[in-house]
């Protein structure tokens, strides 16, 4: 009985030992992408018009390409393109006005990715990367005659991401990403031809379960 028991214990971690991993020259290959829309509805009872709604629209497309070096190790670039649209009505008991504002944020940059596999089908990875980012807002009102309020920002980031990968297939990954740590450092400048300057550096993290981004990888050449 001791031998049975004994036997199935290292048979048990053996199973444990058993790691999967992802072979130098394969290619990485995917990425994320959200989209969301909220409308809101006011009534006003003096209002001359139809009630006004609210609406507000944000997507966001973050695809990755990556080259695994040695096994595990993958280094690549990451693009990420992001924007919100926000339309708002308002009536102030005489007249009714629109305020509507579009921002887009870009980013490029360089990343490197390291895979810890916990069994042949999941693995958990770290992944760091830095590069260059650029925003862009305008602000639009029905009431501004001196025209629309337009501000453009540019600087670079930084930040470390912790994730999770299960493979249903070996060329196939479905991800789970933190937001992790991140530092940001921007410079914005008014589209008012002034030497103006505004100055931001911004740290920011995120580990929590509204946190989470779900992605898809191919793996080709695995």
């Amino acid at each position: 009985m001791k031998k049975l028991i004994l036997s199935a214990l290292v048979l048990g971690f053996s199973a444990l030992g058993v790691q999967a991993q992802i072979a130098a020259s394969t290619t990485l290959l995917g990425g994320n992408a959200g989209y969301s829309s909220q409308t809101q509805k006011s009534e006003f009872a003096n209002s001359p018009s139809s009630d006004p709604d609210n609406k507000y629209q944000q997507y966001e497309l973050a695809p990755t390409f990556g080259y695994f070096i040695a096994d595990n190790l993958a280094v690549g670039v990451s693009f990420g393109l992001a924007g919100t649209q926000q339309k708002q009505k308002n009536y102030n008991g005489n007249f009714s006005y629109t305020n509507e504002t579009k921002m887009r944020y870009l980013s490029v940059g360089p990343l490197l990715r390291y895979y810890k596999f916990v069994g042949e089908k999941a693995a958990f990875y770290g992944q760091l990367g830095a590069g260059y980012i650029n925003n862009y807002s305008v602000q639009k009102s029905s009431t501004n005659y001196a025209g629309d309020n337009i501000a453009r920002s540019q600087g670079y980031y930084s930040q470390l991401l912790p994730g999770f990968v299960f493979f249903p297939t070996d060329k196939f990954g479905l991800e789970l990403t933190m937001r992790g740590f991140s530092y940001n450092h921007l410079e914005q400048k008014l589209d008012d031809k002034s030497d103006d300057k505004y100055v931001n550096n911004g740290l920011d993290f995120g580990f929590g379960l509204r946190d989470l981004r779900l992605g898809a990888f191919f793996y080709l050449g695995r």
